[in-house]
């Protein structure tokens, strides 16, 4: 998962010799590209119908940056039934406080329980 203001598209920006998602899938994983705001791919499978077993029948490795796992540490604590589908959680530079932060960002976030 991407950072705030990101895009799946971060993930593959670089190309295929340097963006992360390549060179997993180089490897042989199956690669999923999600975005916080949703997209018309996410419901399309080679094999499997939405409605069938097989197309939630996974394990993940997750990979999330700065919001994006953020993301995964909130889903694991709100949702614990999800954790036994993740394999490995991988983090970079998860957003956890913002006590120190700067600009606007800092000022939004001051307004996120009033919003709440």
């Amino acid at each position: 998962m991407h950072e705030n203001l990101g895009s799946s598209a971060d993930w593959v920006v670089t190309g295929p010799s340097n963006g992360l998602a390549f060179l997993v899938a180089d490897s042989g994983y199956d690669i999923w590209l999600g975005n916080n705001r949703g997209n018309t791919y996410s419901k399309k499978h080679t094999m499997f119908l939405e409605t069938s077993y097989g197309f939630r029948d996974f394990r993940l490795f997750y990979i999330g940056y700065s919001q994006g796992g953020t993301q995964f540490f909130v889903m694991n604590s709100m949702k614990p039934e999800y954790n036994d589908k993740i394999r490995l959680g991988v983090t970079f530079a998860p957003a956890v406080f913002l006590g120190n932060t700067k600009g606007a960002i800092n000022i939004l976030s001051k307004l996120s329980n009033p919003i709440e």
